[in-house]
């Protein structure tokens, strides 16, 4: 593998409250969070976000809402909508908006390597792109002239002197002017790699300007030589900003970085580092030796010694889908379920929540435009439970039609029951989760009972209006909707544009 690659990570700033603030305008400059959903609404839900201008006042990701309302009484609370067909949290808007970012990562030039890696993340990388403009233009002429540092409006360079980790006093940092020195010696020296890396940096400022313009969508980036490095410096400088770091600054850095902040190092390995050597920062860990890491941790021991030293081989792969599609919920406490009633209920609603969220894999677009996104039909299905301790079961999806996903998956989980009383559940039931993977190609005449699905739902979700949703054609159903938008909910209205989608889609497969 290429040691000299050149490797982004995009990383949106406060996404779900940019969501929201795109939601409504009005929230923007304003102290805002987004709450979790919550069916018991406790103590106002927990943040699940929380925009700069709330950080000021010590608003923190994990406080309740209430909590946070008494620290500053004027933030604005934005509330995660409730699932369609259970008390569930519905993050369809997130993931959206998401969509659309990555849209223009995909579309800016095919020769990047684009990673899906979370619905506010994506890993990009450069080394073609970069390698081809090197060959094509003389960057030390490019980049050499005065006014260079102009083409990285919002470029930091990760270099140790850019954040004051030792605290000392009459500390300063030019931004610009560390900048300069950067470009300026990359150029006078013709540090190939340097220069490769100001190469990216640039692109990456075109890209993140890009995704500003398509989208209103802020974002932060790291560059480096590999995705730990790119992570890990990504969030030295934002919102709204970039950090390039190049390979012998890495060593600096590392001096005040803790273990568990630098990717793979979070949990378990790098407490059990940290406990072992009784070291705190991955400057201390470079110092341990081979023999040591290999006599604790023999079969990592060749990573971690590569990964203290910025070495990381992980490859970016192009991905651009989820893995898996999946719902789960929790019953903690007395809300633990002690019935075949309880339990049969909230799988019945589980199911319909997931057959949703796969529909919407397969869909793209809302009223406005709808394609087909991702031809693919999930076909193993893994179900949980957990009681005193926690099961996992496998088996086939043969349709998305939820009733008889149902009937599939009700006798597996009621083997777990073992209660000797008719009706009841024991141990009772704490949590349930449902996970479609093993996708494959193409979406067969199986969907054509999802449109049917959703027909019926529609036809019972309308009040005051009737429409046979089963009449509808290419033509009039835009001036149906229009013309009944504002009576229905706006969950009809969508589903009555994924029956006309899902209709003319196997209209045409047939």
């Amino acid at each position: 593998m290429d040691k000299k690659r050149i490797i982004a990570l995009i990383d949106m700033d406060c996404f779900y409250v940019q969501v929201e603030q795109r939601l409504q305008p009005r929230l923007y400059g304003k102290p805002v969070a987004v709450v979790q959903h919550s069916s018991v609404n406790h103590k106002g839900g927990g943040l699940l976000a929380v925009s700069y201008e709330a950080r000021q006042f010590g608003i923190k990701r994990g406080m309740f809402g209430d909590e946070a309302k008494i620290i500053c009484p004027e933030l604005e609370l934005c509330f995660v909508p409730s699932g369609e067909h259970i008390d569930k949290a519905d993050i369809t808007r997130y993931r959206d908006a998401s969509a659309e970012v990555f849209k223009v990562l995909h579309e800016f030039d095919a020769r990047i390597v684009v990673e899906r890696a979370s619905v506010d993340e994506a890993y990009l990388d450069l080394t073609s792109i970069v390698n081809q403009t090197f060959e094509s233009i003389h960057p030390s002429s490019k980049y050499g002239k005065s006014d260079a540092v102009d083409l990285f409006p919002t470029t930091h360079v990760a270099n140790g002197t850019d954040l004051n980790e030792q605290g000392l006093s009459g500390w300063k940092y030019d931004r610009i002017e560390s900048l300069r020195l950067f470009i300026h010696h990359a150029c006078e020296t013709k540090d190939e790699y340097k220069l490769k890396l100001i190469i990216g940096a640039n692109l990456i400022e075109q890209i993140r300007s890009q995704i500003k313009r398509d989208t209103k969508f802020s974002c932060s980036a790291g560059i480096g030589s590999s995705k730990m490095i790119a992570k890990l410096v990504c969030s030295r400088h934002k919102p709204g900003q970039q950090s390039v770091i190049y390979d012998e600054a890495i060593t600096e850095i590392f001096k005040y970085t803790p273990i568990c902040e630098v990717r793979n190092l979070g949990g378990k390995l790098g407490r059990q580092l940290m406990k072992k050597f009784n070291i705190k920062t991955m400057g201390e860990l470079s110092q341990i030796s081979m023999l040591d890491l290999v006599e604790c941790f023999s079969a990592q021991a060749k990573w971690i010694h590569n990964i203290a030293r910025g070495v990381d081989d992980e490859k970016v792969n192009a991905r651009d889908k989820q893995s898996s599609v999946a719902v789960s919920k929790n019953f903690p406490g007395s809300n633990a379920l002690k019935t075949d009633g309880d339990v049969k209920f909230w799988l019945d609603g589980l199911i319909k929540e997931l057959v949703k969220r796969l529909t919407d894999d397969q869909l793209k677009g809302g009223l406005r435009s709808i394609v087909f996104q991702n031809n693919r039909t999930a076909s193993t299905l893994h179900i949980g439970c957990t009681t005193d301790a926690h099961v996992t079961r496998s088996m086939q999806i043969k349709t998305y039609e939820p009733q008889a996903l149902f009937t599939s998956v009700w006798p597996i989980l009621r083997h777990i029951n073992k209660s000797s009383i008719l009706g009841t559940w024991n141990p009772t039931v704490k949590n349930i989760s449902l996970s479609a993977d093993r996708f494959r190609e193409g979406i067969d005449s199986r969907s054509k009972q999802i449109t049917e699905w959703v027909t019926k739902a529609v036809d019972k979700t309308i009040s005051g209006v009737v429409v046979n949703t089963s009449s509808l054609r290419m033509g009039n159903s835009k001036r149906t909707v229009e013309a009944i938008s504002n009576k229905i909910s706006p969950i009809a209205v969508d589903m009555i544009s994924r029956c006309e989608s899902f209709s003319k889609n196997y209209t045409a497969r047939r």
